[in-house]
């Protein structure tokens, strides 16, 4: 069997990241975050970060992470829990579309910050 110090460095890495990302699962726990919950602020995140933040009823489509009741229920505790909020779109103010939260902001902070602790 091979001991971790003969490990390669790319194996070393990946076994950092790991340990960063049982971390950064029990910050978002602690955030009052589940993995669905999680997973829907991440792609609503993406979403905004490519400038096109996302309406209610666009959310509701993403398929992937669940039914549209259940991305409603979501959206509504990730609202709850203070991580995104509405905003109205300019000349529009029937669209209201979803933005993470300054605190959302802090949590994306402190996972980066595990990020960046895995690649030292």
């Amino acid at each position: 069997m091979a001991s971790p110090s003969k490990l390669s460095e790319p194996a070393k890495t990946y076994l950092k990241f790991l340990k960063q990302a049982q971390a950064a699962r029990a910050s978002t726990e602690a955030a009052g975050l589940g993995p669905n919950e999680d997973a829907l602020l991440s792609a609503l995140a993406l979403h905004w970060a490519s400038g096109r933040p996302l309406a209610v009823r666009e959310a509701m489509l993403l398929s992937d992470l669940g039914s549209p009741s259940t991305l409603h229920r979501r959206i509504g505790t990730l609202k709850q829990l203070g991580l995104i909020e509405d905003q109205s779109q300019p000349g529009n103010l029937r669209v209201k579309l979803l933005t993470p939260t300054k605190k959302a902001l802090g949590q994306f902070n402190k996972l980066g910050t595990l990020v960046l602790k895995a690649a030292k």
